[in-house]
């Protein structure tokens, strides 16, 4: 009978770093560069948000973080940093604390599509944008293997 088991993990990549610098509240940032997934083929991820504010967030909301992809490779679906685009994957919302020092918070898994695809973030009704600068997303695979 097969055994399964968590996969040895990649390191965390940074998928989104400059672009969270002071990200206005009810903002989404810019698409940060691309995420090859349809190379690593993973079919789980973890996220991790390092965040800090200068005046306390509102409690319990969230920094909600998408995954927009390129079916083909190469074109990615429309929208700007104004609007999260229709066919952007929703990954997960990381609960914010009602405080300025640094904010370390880690999701769920989550599953991933396998194509290239561009990360990005939305600040949800937080009342604060984050700080001017220091903050990224990383993700790192979650993978199971069946052997």
């Amino acid at each position: 009978m097969p055994t399964e088991r968590w996969e040895t993990p990649a390191a965390a990549v940074t998928v989104l770093s400059t672009e969270l610098n002071a990200l206005a509240n009810n903002a989404r940032c810019a698409p940060g560069s691309a995420y090859d997934n349809e190379t690593n083929l993973n079919v789980q991820l973890v996220a991790e948000l390092l965040v800090q504010f200068g005046t306390n967030p509102t409690v319990n909301t969230t920094f909600d973080l998408y995954f927009i992809p390129a079916l083909d490779g190469t074109n990615y679906a429309s929208g700007d940093a104004s609007v999260v685009p229709a066919a952007a994957l929703f990954c997960c919302a990381f609960q914010l604390q009602a405080s300025t020092s640094s904010q370390r918070l880690t999701s769920q898994p989550f599953t991933m599509p396998p194509f290239i695809g561009k990360f990005l973030i939305h600040n949800n009704g937080t009342g604060q944008a984050a700080g001017a600068s220091g903050h990224t997303v990383r993700v790192r695979p979650a993978n199971r293997e069946i052997g």
